[in-house]
């Protein structure tokens, strides 16, 4: 039985709650509010009747009036069922007019959304005014020279808007800093709180745990203290032979009837449907909760809809009660630690059994690795040592090759050598030669030149230009040439009278027996009894005198 299904099958039962006797797919709720809303749509009939006939109209020109009028209405309505947004009237413009960039750039402005205008809208508005006045200062696109300057002014507009979003975009990180350390504070001072609520709670229990084992111990020791009476132990057997007397089957005194039991009655029979009317009931039931579902779900949206004022409130009414549903719901997570704080400990020797069989585990695979380390650093020293050999080898053969290189470069190098010497001896033969043959072409070209400005000379001089060229001959060069002799005599007879006079005193030093001899035993002596160093001064006077002579 279903209470909220119907069916025309006579096997199937239909049920009513007496307290709504209408099917579940009427609409129950109260039409109070719309026939309330009906009311204010009604037309009166006699709201005209006070109109005259006689009244003239008066016609009035359309253009001299405004366009739009604000005015007035007075409902009947809730606030919750009034507009949101306060009501601003919306900006006119006269025909022919059109709107300034301002308006349209604040048009996105909502109530709520920057409306009341506070510190940062009016901030915007004027950085808005701004750029509208720094933009009417721009260059002109169709003056070509001033392309440059106004690319620089929209290039430094620029960098200025993106310093200022980064600044904006830093106060906001900021303030999101801000918050979130207050969150922070808020949650860690929560849970010390609840934290220092626990800890109250154990010790309160703990304390409590110890007094009742103190209270039981005393207890149990007053009983023990008032005990006068023998120890069971003298009447176990009298009462173990009394159990046992009483589960010993009693014999019968009278004879007792076995009656029979009633035949069971006939199972009713009941006819097999049609094939198909079974899947097809069943069809048309889950058709049926389809529907009855879908229009539950309807009819609990229209509800929520049609009460969503009264959902509000509520609403509002718990968020005034948010206190309150704080410390219950501490106090539920009190309870959730500790329940999870007694299945922490219930499972924790699981989670050591499966702990410690890992770390055995772990233990064995480094063992293993360990091992198969050891292994790779054999291997490793074999193959050093086969590398080093390797390059031992390597090293000896390179060795060898450097010194067959070496010497295949000294036999290239020597015959190189020879060669050069060949080439050099050839070429400094060519060249002098050549250098001699050139000399030679020279010395004729200029001695041909010099006889042919003599010549030319020689046949356009006359007595005065011979006159000034033998003046010219004996001023510049034999009167010069004369005194220079002269001079070079005074100073040979100056140099020879000293010469003299040392080799005297040269000769005379170099007699042993201190007689006198004349000009030719002085002649006759052989330099070689005289000192080296004497020699070398007397022959280099003797060859600046030589040079001093005149020629």
């Amino acid at each position: 039985d279903y209470g909220s299904l119907f069916s025309d099958c006579p096997c199937y039962t239909v049920k009513l709650d007496p307290a709504e006797p209408l099917p579940a797919v009427t609409n129950c709720q109260w039409r109070g509010h719309a026939e309330q809303r009906q009311e204010h749509f009604l037309i009166l009939i006699f709201i005209f009747s006070h109109l005259r006939d006689n009244l003239t109209s008066v016609q009035i020109n359309a253009d001299a009036e405004p366009s739009h009028c604000t005015v007035e209405v007075q409902t009947d309505y809730r606030e919750s069922e009034t507009q949101t947004d306060p009501y601003s009237p919306e900006y006119v413009l006269p025909p022919g007019r059109t709107p300034p960039e301002l308006l349209l750039k604040l048009a996105s402005l909502t109530w709520g959304q920057g409306l009341p205008a506070g510190l940062a809208e009016v901030q915007m508005i004027e950085r808005m005014r701004a750029k509208l006045a720094w933009e009417a200062t721009l260059p002109p696109l169709s003056d070509l020279s001033q392309l440059d300057q106004r690319r620089r002014m929209m290039e430094k507009m620029e960098a200025e808007e993106w310093a200022f979003r980064d600044a904006e975009i830093q106060e906001l990180h900021d303030a999101r800093l801000a918050a979130r350390k207050d969150l922070l504070k808020q949650r860690d001072e929560a849970q010390k709180d609840v934290t220092t609520k626990r800890l109250n709670l154990i010790y309160s229990a703990h304390q409590d745990n110890i007094e009742n084992q103190k209270k039981k111990i005393q207890n149990d020791y007053m009983r023990g203290m008032k005990i006068t009476t023998p120890p069971s132990a003298l009447y176990v057997i009298q009462q173990a032979l009394k159990e046992e007397e009483k589960k010993v089957e009693k014999p019968l005194r009278f004879l007792v009837k076995k009656e029979k039991p009633e035949p069971r009655p006939l199972t009713p029979k009941v006819t097999k449907p049609p094939e198909g009317d079974e899947e097809k009931e069943l069809a048309v039931i889950y058709l049926q909760k389809l529907l009855r579902g879908r229009c539950i779900q309807y009819e609990m949206a229209k509800g929520k809809k049609n009460h969503q004022d009264l959902i509000q409130e509520q609403r509002a009414i718990y968020a005034l009660q948010n206190d309150e549903h704080q410390l219950q719901k501490a106090e539920d997570e009190c309870v959730k630690k500790e329940i999870r704080h007694k299945v922490k400990h219930i499972c924790l020797g699981a989670e050591l059994h499966q702990l410690f069989d890992t770390l055995s585990k772990e233990l064995i695979r480094l063992q293993e690795e360990r091992r198969i380390h050891a292994f790779m650093l054999l291997a490793e020293r074999d193959r050093r040592l086969r590398e080093a050999e390797e390059s031992g080898r390597r090293q000896v053969e390179e060795r060898r090759r450097r010194e067959e290189d070496e010497i295949f470069k000294h036999v290239v190098q020597v015959h190189q050598e020879s060669v050069d010497l060949y080439l050099e001896d050839i070429i400094l033969a060519a060249l002098g030669e050549k250098a001699d043959q050139q000399a030679r072409e020279e010395i004729h070209r200029r001695a041909k030149e010099v006889n042919d400005i003599a010549y030319a000379m020689e046949e356009s001089r006359d007595s005065l230009h011979s006159e000034e060229i033998v003046s010219e001959l004996i001023y510049s060069f034999l009167i010069p040439e004369v005194e220079r002799i002269n001079v070079q005599q005074k100073v040979h007879r100056k140099q020879l009278k000293h010469l003299q006079a040392a080799r005297a005193i040269l000769y005379g030093a170099a007699q042993p027996s201190g007689k006198v001899h004349d000009a030719e035993s002085a002649t006759c002596v052989t330099p070689e009894s005289f000192p080296q160093h004497q020699l070398e001064r007397l022959s280099q006077e003797e060859q600046e005198n030589e040079a001093a002579s005149p020629t």
